[in-house]
């Protein structure tokens, strides 16, 4: 069973790397084949067909997310603040998409297509994602401490702010001289998201600079013990 997840997971990865790099349609199965060193007629028999792989990558990035993003909104906030809990949430999510960086950014560039397949993504993780999303902003504003009333346009943008490193590595890497996966560009990249978040809330008796750390070193410890 072991040996069939591994073999699974190779031709997995092998299909998002071509994919990335040469796209769907450019990639054969036999190119997914030899970059994953396996028997072209295994991948018919673990996943049918290229579409079928596609969907796989697809729905596993994004059900993985929805779940973090679950788990991660329907925590209480550590220092009793949902600005807290907001960038908790952001760092979280910054750092599913880094240690999934190919999937995210061949995730990220499907959904700007319009195929039958993208709009069930959308109904099924895409709305819940917003819905998740707005929830926190609405829980931040009901206490009382955002300074404006939140609207679709906040969930937009924050979105994109967290989306637009793994959807553009070759951007970051070519105008910032960064790599997306750097630790050092991720503590600099949220603390610019920090700062953002900042400018619709009410100061706080922690200073955001403590919250940002405090959201770092969280969700630091916590993907250490489960690594």
């Amino acid at each position: 069973m072991a040996e069939k997840s591994t073999v699974q997971q190779r031709i997995l990865d092998a299909a998002v790397a071509r994919f990335n790099v040469q796209g769907f349609h450019g990639t054969s199965v036999r190119d997914i084949a030899e970059h994953a060193d396996v028997n072209q007629a295994l991948i018919s028999y673990y996943f049918g067909s290229k579409h079928k792989l596609m969907e796989r990558i697809l729905t596993g990035f994004f059900e993985g997310y929805i779940e973090m993003l679950e788990t991660a909104v329907a925590r209480r906030p550590i220092s009793g603040c949902y600005f807290d809990k907001l960038v908790r949430t952001a760092w979280e999510v910054l750092i599913y998409q880094c240690r999934r960086r190919e999937a995210a950014r061949f995730a990220h560039r499907e959904m700007t297509l319009d195929t039958t397949l993208v709009r069930e993504i959308m109904t099924t993780y895409l709305m819940r994602e917003k819905h998740l999303l707005a929830l926190i902003f609405s829980e931040a504003y009901e206490a009382g401490e955002m300074t404006v009333q939140p609207t679709e346009l906040f969930v937009l943008q924050l979105k994109e702010l967290l989306t637009v490193p793994f959807l553009h590595p070759q951007y970051i890497q070519e105008l910032y001289q960064r790599q997306v996966d750097d630790r050092d560009f991720l503590d600099d990249y949220l603390s610019t998201v920090v700062h953002w978040l900042s400018l619709y809330f009410q100061p706080t008796v922690i200073s955001y600079e403590e919250l940002y750390g405090m959201a770092v070193d969280h969700v630091t410890n916590q993907n250490e013990s489960t690594d």
